[in-house]
Parts: C-alpha cells; structure tokens; sequence
C-alpha cells in the first residue's frame, strides 16, 4: 500500500478553506495510506483545520504577514512568495522524515475532484499537476496552472525561431487544445496541485529560490530544480479541480459539485455519503443450503434487511438471525405456507421493505450471490441520483465451476432488475401471475435503467437434488406449463447439458476471449500479422493476436479507423466472408498510396498481393459518421483508435457502431489508458444500446504491459 503525505500551506478565508477540506475529506484513498499537513499562517490558529478528520499534522507559520486578494487579482509580494515557498518545503521535509511515497502539494483554493488523487498515483509520474483553468485577471480568458517554458510561455519555441503573433497564437491554441483533452503531457512548468514521488524527494527537490534565477514564484524555480535533476514535468487533465481564485468564484462551485459529487444526505458524517441499500428477502426451509453463504456476502454491503420466512419448518429463521446480527433486521413469517401463489408472496414482502422508509431495494433469492468483490461498485452505483433501476445478468450455476449455456438456458445473456430506487410517489403494479411474476413490480421497466456489469450467481440448480425438486416443483404447480416453457422444464433434467466455466471477474486470464481488461505481459502475443511488426508496436502484437481470434468466416467486418499501413484489414480479408475497411484519411480510396504506406512502414520487400484490393471494399469517412446502413456488421474492430479521437467525438463513434451492428454483433476495442476515460466508457456504454460481453476488469495488474506510462486495454462491447 502506498502512502501519500497530502500537504499544503494554509491562509485563506474561511468560506473558501471550508470548501477546500470538504473536497479533501471526500478524496477516493482506497488502497492508498493517507495523512495530511497543513502549515497554518493564519494570525490566530484556524478551528476549522483543528477539526478536519483523519491523521493531521498542523505546523503553525511564522507569524502575522499582509496577503491581498480582491476580486481583481491576487497581489504578491516578494517577501510573500518566500515565506509560501518556505512553508511547501517544510512539508517536503516531512514526507522525507516519513518515508512517503508521495507527497501531494495542494493549494488551499481549490476543490479537487474525488477521483483526483488515485488517479495521479496510478500514473507512476515522480512530478504530476492536475490542470485547472483561471482567469488570473478579469479581463483575462481563463489560462491554466502549467505551461510550456520560461516564466509562462504558452507555446513551443525551438532555438533561433522568430515567429509571427499569428503563429504564436496557433501554437498557443494548439497547446490549450491538448490540455482540453483528457490525457497526461510532459510539460515544462507547473503548480499548485502537484504529486511529487518519494524518488523526486530524494533527488532534493525544493522550491527554495535558485540564486541566479530572476524569475518569479516559486514554482519555476522548483520546477527547473527538478528538470535539472533529470525529472520530466508532467500534466494530467481527466480530473481538472475547480479554483475558487476569488470569493466570487463560489458561486460556480454548486455546478461542479453537482457534476462530480454525489449528493448529500441530512446527517451523513464526513466522507463520502453512503445512501441506504435495503436487502428485501423471501425463504422457505433454505437452512442447509446456500442462505447463509448469501446473507453473509450480502452483509457487506447493505444497510437493513427486511426478511420474509414462508413457513419454514427448520432453522432458517435462526439462521438469518444468527448470520445478520450486526445488520438491522425486520423479519416476519406466514404460519400457513404461500409459496404456490408467488405474486402473493412478492407484494407482501414489497409491501414489508417499503413501510421500512428505503432508498434503494435489493431484492435477492435465497439462492442468489453477487460475485466476490461486487461491494464497492454496488456502493458506487447507489450514489448515482440519475438512475431508478440496475440491472445485472444471472448465471445458472450448474455446479460449483460451470453455469449452463443453451437452448432455454441464456439467463445471462440478459439483463434483469436486481436493485430498484424506492419512489414513493410512483404506482408500482405487478404481473398479477402466480408463476415468474417477478421480483419487482412490472412497471419499473418504464423508469431509468442502467445495466450494471456485476453478476449475479443463481446457486440454486447447483446439485442434482436441486434440479430434482425444482422439476418437482414446476409439474405440481405448472403442469400444463401456463406460465412458463414446457421445453425449458423439461430441459431441467437434461443429462448433458452444455456448460461455460465460471471465472472470476478479479482472475480474467488472457484465455478468457470475452473479458473486458487490460492486457497483461504473460497474455499471447505475434510477432506477424501479414507483415513482421515493428519493435516499436509496443502493444500490437498483443493486440492483434487477440482480435483475431474473433475473425470467422461467415463474418460481414469491419476495420474502423484501419489506416493506410495497419495490416488488420488484410488479416480480416483472409478469413472473413465480406470485408470493410474505412478511415478518415483519403489516401485510403488509392491502392498506390496503401502500397506507398506499406513499403515505408515495413519496407519495400513486402508483397501485398492484389486480393486485398479485391476482397475489401475501402470507404473513407468518420468515425463518427460512418458510411453503412443500419445493422451491416457482425463485427466491428476498432484497434488503437479512440484514444487519438478528440473526447467529445468518442461517445458519437460508440453511437455509430452499434448503428450499424447487427443484433448480437460485436465491437471489439483496445486503447491506450490513460488517454481514455475508463470509467466514462463503463458508464455511457449501457446508454449507447449495447453491452459489455463478459466480465469487466478495470484493475491495473502489476504485471500490465505497459510503454512510457501508457497501458492498453481491450474490450468486447455486444449489441444485445
């Protein structure tokens, strides 16, 4: 676990250092050991400071001093910038005394994202700024906290070259458009919110004046103390913070907070708000079976039970009791068993949990787990205040390793409502059936749903003497199959059925075609795709030897954002039955300028034999405006392309291919990370009309294959 020292020097008016320790109370710090320093300069020592929670360590400044600020600009004084740079080195020092991996240097002006600070670390940078934009002048646009060279020039500049102000406001405009781009950029100058590694910290870094150095602020002298130590400056811009660089500017704070915050509740301590998950439970003698393993998992991530026992003639009653003791629990139970009339069971159990005032209803079987680890996400999905409904996929699990995959059994290929916000307002009506009527009422299927990737094990056709009974069960109450599929019934006691093995989403392995992750060293890779590849294609051999493993000869495909040289298409042409490639540049409609492209990308020797002329039709157009009919491919490439697009045209592009996919047709991703939102595309997917198709991991493994702090990830999206 690392630790990180989060530091900063501290004299402000209380409104806005208020903001500032509630973004920094509300900081994501999983797998991560924080604690906090704050050098405090205010005259008289701040309370607000002394109460801020966690391990704090408060350094009293140097005494009363001047600092102006008014809602023109900030006044400083040399004298002034000193002393701050005096108080920043105080708390490097303290990082070093205490071993810290990184210490986190943050003005007491700013609201950080939560996202902000697992973020910077993830990026394994010794020097990292988050940008933020601020108009440092009125009668200023908004600029930002980094920048290129010298004391704060905004473009490149390469020796001896004399540039109009026409060029240089295009290399202006060219570098304020990369740091509107999600990304992480070597830069030359930087501030005010900064990661420094334990690495940078023993090179001697300080931000204490370089004697021959006229510049002003102590940022740039500690930024070419640290590039003369042989460290590169870096700037990242997923997470921009929000600058309250005057008191005006709170009134810009609510939007931000509403952008990047989930809301609040009355009472909710320090730290992240947790809304109230409330587990709604029907039993019926489940002592023996998989109850316990069921209540216990789900003991880690709700709030409340609400339980009711159908006449249970065991010890199920004592079961729940004994195994949610730590957990508020209401349970009631019928004398005389309900059990051949299911919808009569569903109300009255919807009708106990909703009397108990819920925010979000988990309703789960007796028999039915969420996979190992769903307890944070499930926590993060019920902060989500723009969502009523969440939907997961169920697998039948046939035994402890296999679910079952055919004909009747494709549970979960779909999704179906597991976790439902309570509306208090809303006319909840129920398929009034006394068989599979639902665990929700039916018209939650009009509110606001997101599939979620999590999955749901059904344990309960697991043993032989499992299925027995259910088959049992359906003849007694079903026999003229009404309400449900007499083939599925019978299919119960199939003695070979077709069985998928289970595997965990926190144990993908690169066998596992379906699952959405990042690529790992170990996984298979070429070193041959039509042509030898470059050593300089750091991922593509990865990339290519698992793309390819979708390719079927039956397959109408395409090769999206292929380039003139990339080798896929060609690949595609050999073993699909009817080929696209399209691209943005029009050099891709000459059979000249491809061959061109390939001779200097792989050398003039290689043959490119005219079939791959013949065989795929060539399109040139956008990503996000692509040139097919609706429902044309059965699968869709997209390798090594999102991530060169800008930000705003990725969501388009994913609404195109599934335009033009088939149902059940498939995209198949990679991309490097960070230059890609991992999270944005977890969370739009769902909206887009198409799915993840296996399991989703967004762990970086210590074995990622990696190239200059970028890592590549691969992803199979399904239109359902």
């Amino acid at each position: 676990m690392k630790s990180v020292l989060i530091g900063s020097p501290v004299r402000q008016k209380a409104a806005i250092l208020k903001e500032f320790l509630w973004s920094l109370a509300r900081l994501t710090t999983e797998d991560l050991q924080v604690e906090f320093a704050f050098v405090d300069d205010h005259d008289t020592e701040s309370e607000l400071l002394r109460q801020f929670p966690g391990r704090v360590t408060i350094i009293r400044g140097d005494g009363p001093d001047v600092y102006d600020c008014d809602e023109e600009t900030h006044h400083w004084r040399e004298g002034l910038i000193w002393k701050v740079a005096a108080h920043k080195d105080t708390i490097l020092q303290l990082a070093r005394e205490r071993n810290a991996d990184f210490v986190f240097l943050v003005d007491s002006d700013l609201v950080l994202h939560p996202q902000t600070l697992r973020h910077l670390v993830s990026l394994e940078k010794d020097i990292v700024s988050e940008v933020f934009w601020t108009r440092w002048h009125r009668d200023l646009i908004p600029l930002p906290q980094v920048w290129v060279a010298g004391q704060y020039r905004l473009h490149d500049l390469a020796p001896g070259e004399n540039l109009t102000e026409e060029e240089v406001m295009t290399r202006i405009e060219r570098f304020f458009t990369m740091l509107r781009t999600p990304g992480t950029y070597r830069v030359g100058g930087l501030g005010a919110c900064t990661l420094i590694s334990r690495k940078a910290l023993s090179l001697g870094v300080s931000f204490a004046p370089v004697y021959n150095l006229d510049y002003g602020g102590e940022d740039r002298h500690f930024c070419i103390r640290a590039v003369s130590s042989g460290l590169a400056l870096y700037a990242d811009t997923h997470y921009p913070p929000c600058h309250i660089y005057r008191e005006s500017d709170l009134a810009a704070l609510a939007a931000y907070k509403e952008a990047n915050f989930p809301p609040e509740r009355t009472g909710t301590p320090s730290g992240v708000p947790q809304p109230r998950i409330t587990l709604g439970m029907l039993v019926r003698n489940e002592a023996g079976r998989y109850l316990e393993k069921v209540i216990r998992n789900a003991a880690r991530y709700i709030d409340n039970a609400v339980i009711l026992d159908d006449g249970s003639d065991d010890d199920t009653v004592q079961t729940c009791r004994r195994v949610l003791a730590d957990v508020p629990l209401t349970l009631a139970g019928n004398r005389t068993p309900a059990f051949a009339n299911e919808v009569v069971l569903r109300k009255q159990l919807w009708d106990m949990v909703t009397s108990t005032g819920p925010e979000w209803i988990l309703i789960l079987d007796a028999d039915e787990v969420f996979e190992d680890g769903a307890a944070p996400e499930l926590r993060a999905l019920a902060l989500n205040r723009h969502v009523d409904v969440f939907s997961f996929r169920l697998y039948d699990m046939w035994d402890d390793t296999r679910y079952r995959d055919d004909g009747y059994w494709q549970a979960h290929r779909s999704y179906r409502p597991f976790m439902v916000r309570y509306l208090p307002g809303f006319d909840y009506r129920w398929k009034e059936t006394p068989l599979h009527c639902g665990r929700f009422p039916a018209n939650i299927a009009g509110l606001k749903t997101v599939r979620s990737s999590l999955r749901v094990q059904h344990l309960g056709w697991a043993r032989p003497e499992d299925r027995l009974a259910k088959y049992g069960r359906y003849q007694k109450l079903d026999p003229e199959a009404a309400y449900g599929i007499a083939g599925q019934y019978l299919s119960i006691l199939d003695p070979k059925p077709n069985l998928l093995a289970w595997v965990p989403a926190a144990d993908f392995h690169g066998d596992d075609l379906l699952a959405s992750r990042f690529f790992r060293r170990p996984d298979p890779q070429t070193g041959r795709l039509v042509f030898p590849l470059p050593a300089a294609w750091w991922s593509r051999g990865y990339e290519y030897e698992w793309a390819g493993k979708f390719c079927d000869p039956g397959d109408v495909a395409l090769d999206a954002g292929c380039g003139l040289s990339h080798p896929f298409k060609f690949h595609l042409a050999d073993h699909c039955r009817e080929v696209h490639a399209c691209d943005r540049d029009e050099r891709i409609l000459s059979p000249d300028e491809i061959l061109a492209a390939v001779a200097q990308d792989f050398g003039p020797a290689q043959d490119l034999p005219a079939r791959y002329f013949e065989c795929i039709s060539y399109a040139r157009g956008s990503l996000t405006a692509l040139p097919y009919e609706d429902n044309k491919f059965d699968t869709i490439y997209c390798l090594s392309v999102l991530e060169h697009m800008p930000p705003a045209d990725i969501t388009p592009a994913l609404k195109e291919f599934a335009r033009t996919l088939r149902k059940d047709g498939m995209l198949v991703l990679t991309f490097d990370y960070p230059l890609l939102n991992l999270r944005h595309l977890q969370t739009v997917v769902p909206f887009l009309g198409l799915s993840f198709a296996g399991g989703v991991s967004l762990a970086l493994p210590d074995d990622a294959l990696t190239c200059q702090g970028l890592y590549c990830f691969r992803a199979v999206l399904r239109k359902p």
